[in-house]
């Protein structure tokens, strides 16, 4: 959003997407910091390479992929590692200003389940990630 805040976002393809239930979106802020990574080879989805991070409320997540406009001209694309990607989430189930629209199955649930995360355990989560298109950087 313009106001710096963001309403909607969306975990791979078809794995999570969730809505601000608020209007006009409360927290989280975001803000990016990032510059263009010339040495790295890939990037994947149509993103630009890069070294930075974006900030979600309180806390920066590494990322290594940005593109403007992915969709249309509101949605951006950030590219992050599985384990980051974990950890996200889990912070915007501990924001408690998310809700699920729709997803995977498992993951739907999951992110509606009072008083539980998503752990990182590689034969889990990160795994489901990567089947459904995640790559490494």
């Amino acid at each position: 959003m313009f106001n710096g805040s963001f309403c909607n976002v969306e975990i791979g393809q078809d794995i999570l997407t969730l809505d601000n239930q608020y209007w006009p979106p409360r927290e989280p802020k975001l803000q990016y910091e990032f510059k263009p990574d010339d040495g790295f080879v890939g990037g994947g989805f149509g993103a630009e390479p890069v070294i930075g991070r974006v900030k979600v409320s309180r806390r920066w997540f590494e990322v290594w992929g940005y593109k403007y406009g992915w969709g249309n001209w509101c949605w951006d694309l950030v590219l992050m590692r599985a384990e980051t990607t974990i950890d996200f989430v889990n912070y915007l189930k501990e924001l408690n200003v998310f809700q699920v629209e729709s997803g995977e199955t498992r993951w739907f649930n999951y992110f509606q389940a009072d008083g539980v995360l998503f752990d990182k355990s590689p034969t889990g989560w990160i795994r489901m990630l990567e089947k459904w298109g995640y790559q490494k950087p």
